[in-house]
């Protein structure tokens, strides 16, 4: 610090820690959320699976809803749009 005209004048590190104070907890606070709300997904999605996948008939049901919406995207994206198809 120095004194100019009987005032005491902050330095620029004083100046960038009480800048950077009121922006750094809700960055932080808002980084942790996107990883709990990232780890949650992630664990639901890891069961989700393991529990469709763990049984045989559920496999073929989830396979044969597979091949028709791939049968159905092939439809839709094969065809050629008639002239009121986007009315």
């Amino acid at each position: 610090m120095f004194v100019a005209n009987g005032q005491q004048a902050a330095t620029f590190q004083g100046l960038q820690s009480i800048k950077e104070q009121p922006v750094l907890l809700p960055v932080k606070f808002i980084a942790a959320n996107i990883f709990v709300a990232g780890m949650t997904a992630g664990v639901a999605g890891g069961a989700a699976a393991v529990y469709i996948l763990s049984d045989a008939e559920r496999r073929d049901k989830l396979k044969d809803c597979a091949e028709k919406v791939g049968k159905t995207c092939k439809n839709l994206l094969n065809s050629k749009p008639d002239a009121g198809s986007f009315e």
